[in-house]
């Protein structure tokens, strides 16, 4: 497809051929679960939105101009089917990356003590004997 139908009106049959490419190559790449951020004018890249709602403010509100090279690029682009991207309609792999995750950094802290250590106990008798201190101090000074 041509880099050209972004400059087409928002209702001809080459601009929307073109949102639909780029929908469809840029959600295998981008999402997040089922969502990735939207290029429209409103949102410019900072909301993230499913895609039917991404397709939807591209053709009715159109691309933001910081990304319009982006998106033409994009709807170029070949998406390798492979299944090294992850799945944007379940997104099982990542949830099963985050779970090996948890499980690996949660191995460390299993013999972790109950209450502090010691030095933690000298700092805590430190700021005890300062607080009673500057309690002593100022009842008999400022009374």
């Amino acid at each position: 497809m041509e880099p050209d139908w972004i400059g087409f009106p928002r209702y001809s049959k080459e601009y929307v051929r073109g949102i639909k490419a780029f929908v469809k190559n840029a959600f295998p790449l981008f999402c997040v679960g089922e969502e990735m951020k939207c290029p429209c004018k409103i949102c410019n890249n900072q909301n993230w939105h499913r895609r039917d709602v991404i397709y939807d403010h591209l053709i009715y509100q159109g691309p933001s101009l910081l990304h319009v090279q982006w998106i033409c690029e994009i709807s170029q682009t070949k998406v390798n089917n492979s299944t090294d991207f992850m799945n944007c309609e379940t997104g099982t792999e990542f949830g099963d990356n985050l779970q090996a995750m948890f499980n690996c950094t949660s191995k460390r802290f299993q013999n972790v003590e109950d209450g502090p250590n010691t030095e933690a106990k000298i700092f805590f008798r430190l700021v005890t004997t300062i607080s009673r201190l500057q309690q002593f101090f100022s009842a008999k000074f400022f009374d």
